[in-house]
């Protein structure tokens, strides 16, 4: 499914590293769990067994989401770094307070110029919600911090505010995204971000 904002590498799924893969199919916690626990109830028994196969498979399960989650993120990057497209999270802060503009939404990036193309997500390689929503004359305005207490959303990512042409939003995104919009100019007079 590549529309004209596919997730960043979409089109490229076949690139997938092998731990994507790997952690994706879940093929090495059933292998764990199916082959290696009873062998190993067998020589501890059923209880003993058990406290082993368990902190086993969190261990190996851990080790693989980290590298699944290193080897997306360098795939992301080239493909940020090929056609401006990246993934991250926004909000409107000027928003009326409680209602769903101000919560962060995620979905995916494109940078054209000066205009900004957003298309909401459910998930990184989920389906496409709605129509995308265009950003015209974006200019960055800083960097801020932002916390946040909604689940999913990156603590570690920063948080860039840009003026557009339908007020101020702010981006939660990757690094590779900060280097995208790092093309952006400053906005020449004061933007207040009211709309």
């Amino acid at each position: 499914m590549t529309g004209p904002l596919s997730p960043p590498g979409a089109a490229a799924a076949e690139r997938k590293g092998v731990w994507e893969r790997l952690f994706d199919s879940w093929v090495l916690f059933f292998f764990l769990v199916l082959i290696i626990n009873p062998v190993i109830q067998s020589l501890f028994g059923p209880w003993l067994g058990a406290a082993v196969v368990i902190p086993l498979v969190a261990v190996c399960g851990t080790l693989l989401w980290r590298a699944r989650n290193r080897q997306r993120r360098d795939r992301l990057g080239r493909a940020a770094a090929a056609n401006g497209t990246f993934e991250g999270w926004l909000r409107h802060p000027n928003a009326l307070p409680d209602s769903l503009r101000r919560r962060w939404a995620y979905g995916t990036f494109r940078l054209d110029g000066d205009t900004l193309v957003f298309q909401l997500r459910t998930e990184a390689d989920g389906p496409e919600l709605g129509r995308p929503t265009t950003y015209k004359d974006v200019s960055r305005l800083g960097v801020r911090d932002v916390p946040t207490k909604e689940a999913g959303v990156p603590k570690s990512w920063p948080v860039l505010a840009l003026a557009t042409d339908k007020g101020e939003i702010e981006v939660r995104i990757p690094s590779e995204g900060v280097a995208v919009l790092a093309t952006l100019s400053r906005p020449s007079s004061s933007v207040d971000g009211t709309s």
